[in-house]
């Protein structure tokens, strides 16, 4: 009886919408992270650094008893995390400048393209990962050598899956390296071909300023809600203010003006003016024939 006191229908109700908004609340936290990957400017390169670099990080994270004792497995390992913790943070700190509007470096630069191409050549960061990327090949080839060599489980206090951790690790680290540079000119060409422009309204950028500052700036926070107050000139038609001043004609002593006949008069002053440059024009025609 209590619990069917305890259970009546407007308590499950309450019950039922507590429980679906907090659903509806982990569903959108959740889909407001996927649209932002998604949405980021450098989102295929981000993703697949991402994928391919997390694997590595926990076969040495494993591997990590045998590093104290000899083994070049777990050694090899662990200083592979190195690099593949420097590849997501740089993939990150790239995605996240391109992205970023009000960066002062980059006001300059409009497509996703051309920030990428600043980022990477007058990014002080950027050049140290450039460093990084080389010692990354380099210790790559060596963990290749090492296993081609059987040099991985020499120890005798190797971990017993350290052959299978090494084979995980440099397997994700060839692909990487390959399908990361891949990935990364397929995000610039998706950048070159989106049309997105990181123009910031002045307000946000200081004292960077764009030739369509002025057209752009009423637009840059309106409500959809709001109508656009809109100024539309209307022309309407002026009187005529002039007027052809017609000679006038005397009649008795006071004067008085007729427009017909002023008209007519100065209609057939031109008709004689038309008439007589009509009459030259055949003599002045002879003339240039002789």
């Amino acid at each position: 009886y209590t619990l069917r006191t305890l259970f009546t229908p407007r308590v499950r109700l309450i019950m039922a919408a507590i429980l679906c908004n907090g659903i509806k609340d982990i569903c959108y936290s959740s889909c407001q992270i996927y649209q932002s990957v998604c949405t980021a400017p450098l989102s295929c390169f981000l993703t697949i650094t991402i994928i391919l670099n997390v694997p590595p990080i926990i076969a040495g994270v494993q591997s990590v008893s045998g590093l104290f004792s000899g083994c070049k497995g777990s050694k090899w390992l662990t200083i592979n995390i190195f690099f593949s913790i420097a590849h997501i943070v740089a993939s990150l700190y790239l995605s996240k400048h391109v992205g970023r509007r009000d960066d002062p470096r980059l006001q300059h630069k409009l497509t996703t393209i051309g920030r990428a191409m600043h980022l990477l050549c007058y990014d002080q960061w950027m050049a140290v990962y450039i460093l990084v990327i080389l010692g990354f090949f380099i210790w790559l080839a060596t963990g290749i050598i090492w296993r081609g060599t059987g040099q991985i489980s020499d120890a005798d206090d190797c971990p017993e899956n350290i052959t299978s951790l090494v084979d995980t690790a440099v397997t994700c680290s060839s692909l990487f390296s390959s399908f990361g540079c891949t990935a990364f000119f397929l995000s610039l060409c998706c950048g070159l071909c989106d049309g997105r422009d990181y123009y910031e309204s002045e307000e946000h950028q200081g004292n960077f300023s764009s030739p369509y500052a002025d057209a752009s700036a009423p637009y840059a926070k309106h409500d959809p809600e709001v109508p656009i107050a809109t100024s539309v000139a209307v022309v309407q038609p002026t009187p005529n203010t002039t007027s052809a001043v017609l000679p006038t004609e005397k009649q008795g002593s006071e004067g008085t003006t007729s427009p017909l006949k002023s008209a007519s008069a100065i209609a057939s002053n031109v008709g004689s003016k038309i008439g007589s440059m009509l009459k030259r024009e055949p003599k002045l025609k002879e003339a240039q024939i002789f």
